[in-house]
């Protein structure tokens, strides 16, 4: 038995090399986009925990990317907190909508200055 490895291409048809080279050159793409996601992730993150919020959406657009990276992770793949998530999401984009179409988007509803320290 031989160490040397075998290449496979030279079995296949040229059908089959194309549907292979095409295969491998997503695989490629995807890495390089998964790359790229985790940067530009990792930026927003970095935006994210710079300063504190001012205002209650700035709040709730932190909850919103958290509630959804926690929603893809292991344990939240509970059917009862698939359900909470989905319906904490639903809650903040509908505050949200309320607070930018009361017009409390500005300095009316900053949060520094309308939260009181429960300490």
């Amino acid at each position: 038995m031989s160490n040397d490895p075998i290449n496979l291409d030279e079995h296949r048809g040229a059908s089959s090399r194309l549907t292979a080279k095409i295969r491998q050159q997503l695989l490629r793409d995807f890495q390089i986009e998964q790359t790229e996601l985790r940067l530009r992730q990792d930026e927003l993150e970095s935006i994210l925990s710079s300063a504190p919020s001012e205002t209650w959406t700035e709040v709730a657009d932190k909850a919103q990317y958290l509630l959804k990276l926690y929603a893809v992770s292991p344990e939240a793949k509970d059917p009862h907190r698939q359900s909470l998530i989905a319906r904490t999401l639903s809650e903040c984009a509908t505050a949200r909508r309320m607070n930018i179409h009361d017009g409390r988007s500005g300095s009316g509803s900053r949060c520094i200055s309308s939260h009181t320290s429960g300490t």
